[in-house]
């Protein structure tokens, strides 16, 4: 008797979504993914991944396509804003116990390569009603990320992603750095990291009421917060 083939729903096409379609259907089982947003991004900031990362990524079989699109963490330091150093990452040590380093790739990258390798996604379908799926799957998977309307459907508005207390901004500009830092500063954090591309990734992180975002103003509101830091983080975000 053959066996009949099991079929799964992920909803969302994100990291999460992906590297679970890839899993399934390399186990042999039928997967759609349904995607909200229209196409995969084009842009976007770098990631950092780990070695048991890097693993995971192995197991599903696109480890050395990773490794070639992203750039290795050579250095790495938490800096005061002043720029004098609190720690510095000890890379070598890492690379003892597991056998490598971390490694910086761009959202954008790892997403077209999951996508590619995890077959095809249905792009601009927006699922609210699980019900509408309901039968159709031996599986239904939510990997609708952040504000994820799949979580709001089966547990209601109670549920809902909650303000942690900081705000965060992030960005690339041109021009290649070959560490990574991260500066803390009391109630702020500001970090730097190596992109692909030639370019390099900034992200700012601070501590403000709900909803203080100033639009408009962001730029004239980082300055003020980071400008009189050191000089890697003052010029970072300009370029």
């Amino acid at each position: 008797m053959t066996r009949k083939q099991r079929t799964a729903a992920v909803v969302g096409g994100g990291i999460g979504g992906l590297a679970t379609a890839l899993s399934l259907r390399e186990s042999g089982w039928s997967v759609d993914v349904f995607e909200r947003a229209r196409s995969l991004p084009t842009a976007g900031t770098a990631l950092g991944l780990w070695p048991t990362a890097l693993g995971a990524l192995d197991a599903l079989g696109v480890g050395a396509q990773v490794r070639s699109l992203s750039r290795p963490q050579t250095s790495g330091a938490f800096l005061r804003p002043d720029g004098g150093r609190i720690a510095t990452l000890d890379v070598e040590a890492m690379k003892r116990r597991t056998g490598e380093v971390g490694r910086l790739i761009s959202r954008p990258d790892l997403l077209a390569l999951l996508q590619e390798a995890a077959g095809e996604v249905t792009f601009g379908e927006r699922i609210e009603d699980l019900g509408a799926l309901d039968g159709s799957y031996d599986v239904v998977i939510a990997a609708d990320g952040l504000n994820s309307a799949a979580r709001t459907a089966l547990f209601g508005p109670r549920h809902r992603a909650r303000y942690a207390g900081a705000s965060s901004w992030r960005g690339t500009v041109d021009g290649e750095i070959g560490s990574i830092t991260e500066t803390w500063g009391e109630g702020r954090r500001f970090g730097i990291t190596p992109s692909s591309g030639g370019r390099t990734n900034w992200f700012a992180c601070a501590v403000v009421p709900e909803g203080q975002r100033d639009p408009g103003r962001e730029a004239a509101t980082l300055r003020e917060w980071f400008g009189h830091w050191h000089t890697g983080v003052a010029t970072s975000w300009t370029g």
